[in-house]
Protein backbone atom coordinates (compact mmCIF):
# COMPACT_ATOMS: atom_id res chain seq x y z
CA UNK A 1 0.00 0.00 0.00
CA UNK A 2 1.67 3.12 -1.11
CA UNK A 3 0.78 6.24 1.52
CA UNK A 4 1.18 9.99 0.48
CA UNK A 5 4.58 9.83 1.72
CA UNK A 6 5.41 7.69 -1.01
CA UNK A 7 3.88 9.61 -3.72
CA UNK A 8 5.68 13.29 -2.20
CA UNK A 9 8.92 11.54 -2.57
CA UNK A 10 8.11 10.51 -6.03
CA UNK A 11 7.27 14.52 -6.87
CA UNK A 12 9.70 15.55 -4.64
CA UNK A 13 11.44 17.40 -7.56
CA UNK A 14 8.19 19.16 -9.14
CA UNK A 15 7.23 22.95 -8.62
CA UNK A 16 5.07 23.53 -5.53
CA UNK A 17 2.65 24.94 -8.13
CA UNK A 18 2.59 21.59 -9.84
CA UNK A 19 -0.84 20.63 -10.81
CA UNK A 20 -2.52 17.99 -8.94
CA UNK A 21 -6.08 15.53 -9.20
CA UNK A 22 -7.09 12.75 -7.33
CA UNK A 23 -9.58 10.67 -7.98
CA UNK A 24 -11.47 8.43 -5.22
CA UNK A 25 -12.96 4.91 -5.01
CA UNK A 26 -15.48 4.03 -2.79
CA UNK A 27 -13.98 1.08 -1.65
CA UNK A 28 -10.64 -0.50 -1.42
CA UNK A 29 -8.94 -2.01 -4.40
CA UNK A 30 -8.37 -5.98 -4.67
CA UNK A 31 -5.30 -7.00 -6.09
CA UNK A 32 -6.91 -6.91 -9.22
CA UNK A 33 -8.01 -3.94 -9.72
CA UNK A 34 -4.48 -2.51 -8.19
CA UNK A 35 -3.04 -4.05 -11.45
CA UNK A 36 -5.09 -3.16 -13.82
CA UNK A 37 -4.97 0.40 -12.23
CA UNK A 38 -1.25 0.57 -12.44
CA UNK A 39 -0.75 -0.96 -16.01
CA UNK A 40 -3.46 1.26 -17.44
CA UNK A 41 -1.82 4.32 -15.56
CA UNK A 42 1.96 3.26 -16.52
CA UNK A 43 0.15 3.36 -20.27
CA UNK A 44 -1.61 6.55 -19.75
CA UNK A 45 1.08 8.78 -18.22
CA UNK A 46 3.75 7.25 -21.05
CA UNK A 47 1.90 9.10 -23.49
CA UNK A 48 0.06 12.12 -22.09
CA UNK A 49 0.71 15.16 -23.28
CA UNK A 50 0.06 18.65 -24.08
CA UNK A 51 -0.05 19.66 -27.79
CA UNK A 52 2.50 17.20 -28.74
CA UNK A 53 4.81 17.76 -25.52
CA UNK A 54 5.15 14.88 -23.34
CA UNK A 55 4.09 15.72 -19.69
CA UNK A 56 6.59 15.13 -16.75
CA UNK A 57 3.64 13.60 -14.80
CA UNK A 58 3.82 10.84 -11.69
CA UNK A 59 0.57 8.99 -11.01
CA UNK A 60 0.19 6.51 -8.03
CA UNK A 61 -2.58 4.28 -6.29
CA UNK A 62 -2.53 5.79 -2.58
CA UNK A 63 -4.10 3.92 0.08
CA UNK A 64 -5.23 1.48 -1.92
CA UNK A 65 -8.16 3.42 -2.38
CA UNK A 66 -7.43 6.62 -4.66
CA UNK A 67 -5.19 7.32 -7.74
CA UNK A 68 -3.06 10.61 -7.63
CA UNK A 69 -1.39 12.44 -10.83
CA UNK A 70 0.33 15.43 -10.90
CA UNK A 71 2.17 17.13 -13.49
CA UNK A 72 5.51 18.95 -12.76
CA UNK A 73 4.64 22.07 -14.92
CA UNK A 74 8.45 23.78 -14.71
CA UNK A 75 8.51 21.28 -17.55
CA UNK A 76 5.27 21.27 -19.08
CA UNK A 77 1.71 22.14 -18.30
CA UNK A 78 -1.33 20.37 -18.53
CA UNK A 79 -3.94 22.10 -20.87
CA UNK A 80 -7.39 22.03 -21.56
CA UNK A 81 -7.29 19.03 -23.85
CA UNK A 82 -4.67 16.94 -21.79
CA UNK A 83 -6.78 17.56 -18.75
CA UNK A 84 -9.80 16.13 -20.65
CA UNK A 85 -7.89 13.18 -21.45
CA UNK A 86 -7.01 12.74 -18.03
CA UNK A 87 -10.32 12.72 -17.00
CA UNK A 88 -11.35 10.47 -19.96
CA UNK A 89 -9.01 7.93 -19.01
CA UNK A 90 -10.24 7.75 -15.71
CA UNK A 91 -13.90 7.43 -16.33
CA UNK A 92 -12.78 4.39 -18.68
CA UNK A 93 -10.39 3.08 -15.84
CA UNK A 94 -13.47 3.25 -13.85
CA UNK A 95 -16.37 1.33 -16.10
CA UNK A 96 -13.01 -1.32 -16.65
CA UNK A 97 -12.68 -2.03 -12.81
CA UNK A 98 -15.91 -1.06 -11.83
CA UNK A 99 -15.89 1.66 -9.65
CA UNK A 100 -16.87 5.14 -10.29
CA UNK A 101 -14.11 7.60 -9.41
CA UNK A 102 -17.00 10.48 -9.66
CA UNK A 103 -19.48 10.15 -6.66
CA UNK A 104 -19.74 13.20 -4.78
CA UNK A 105 -22.15 11.28 -2.51
CA UNK A 106 -18.74 10.94 -0.11
CA UNK A 107 -16.21 12.27 1.64
CA UNK A 108 -13.06 10.50 2.72
CA UNK A 109 -11.36 10.72 6.46
CA UNK A 110 -7.56 9.35 6.76
CA UNK A 111 -6.57 7.77 10.23
CA UNK A 112 -4.13 5.58 11.06
CA UNK A 113 -2.94 4.87 7.53
CA UNK A 114 -6.11 4.00 6.44
CA UNK A 115 -8.52 5.66 4.29
CA UNK A 116 -12.47 5.43 5.13
CA UNK A 117 -15.55 6.72 2.34
CA UNK A 118 -18.75 8.21 4.77
CA UNK A 119 -21.48 9.02 3.07
CA UNK A 120 -21.91 13.02 2.85
CA UNK A 121 -24.99 13.31 4.27
CA UNK A 122 -23.53 11.80 7.90
CA UNK A 123 -21.09 14.77 7.90
CA UNK A 124 -22.70 16.14 10.72
CA UNK A 125 -23.22 13.58 12.76
CA UNK A 126 -19.56 12.88 12.27
CA UNK A 127 -18.46 16.38 13.35
CA UNK A 128 -20.30 16.63 16.51
CA UNK A 129 -19.16 12.82 17.69
CA UNK A 130 -15.30 13.92 16.65
CA UNK A 131 -14.44 17.69 15.95
CA UNK A 132 -10.94 16.81 15.61
CA UNK A 133 -11.99 14.14 12.55
CA UNK A 134 -9.49 15.10 9.53
CA UNK A 135 -11.00 14.54 6.08
CA UNK A 136 -9.43 14.46 2.69
CA UNK A 137 -10.03 17.63 -0.20
CA UNK A 138 -11.63 16.75 -2.93
CA UNK A 139 -9.46 18.68 -5.18
CA UNK A 140 -6.04 20.43 -4.32
CA UNK A 141 -5.32 23.57 -5.97
CA UNK A 142 -1.48 22.05 -6.64
CA UNK A 143 1.22 20.19 -5.27
CA UNK A 144 2.23 22.86 -2.25
CA UNK A 145 -1.59 22.67 -1.00
CA UNK A 146 -1.66 18.82 -1.32
CA UNK A 147 2.22 18.33 0.65
CA UNK A 148 0.96 20.67 3.41
CA UNK A 149 -2.45 19.95 3.95
CA UNK A 150 -3.25 16.03 2.57
CA UNK A 151 -6.24 16.28 5.32
CA UNK A 152 -7.93 19.02 7.37
CA UNK A 153 -10.38 19.19 10.24
CA UNK A 154 -13.77 19.66 8.99
CA UNK A 155 -14.18 23.74 9.87
CA UNK A 156 -11.15 24.41 7.87
CA UNK A 157 -12.15 22.09 4.58
CA UNK A 158 -14.02 22.47 2.27
CA UNK A 159 -16.45 21.18 3.47
CA UNK A 160 -17.22 23.68 6.35
CA UNK A 161 -20.03 24.82 4.48
CA UNK A 162 -21.78 21.75 5.33
CA UNK A 163 -21.40 21.41 9.22
CA UNK A 164 -23.27 23.59 11.78
CA UNK A 165 -19.86 24.75 13.93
Amino acid sequence: MFKHIDFLEKTKDFNEASQIWIYYAPSIFSETQIDLVNQNMDTFLSQWNAHKVSLDAVGMILYNQCIVLSVNNETAQASGCSVDASVRFIKELGMKIQIDFFRRDLFFTLENEKMNSIEINNIQHIFETNKDIEVMSPFYLNLKEFRNNITQKIPFSAYKRMVKI
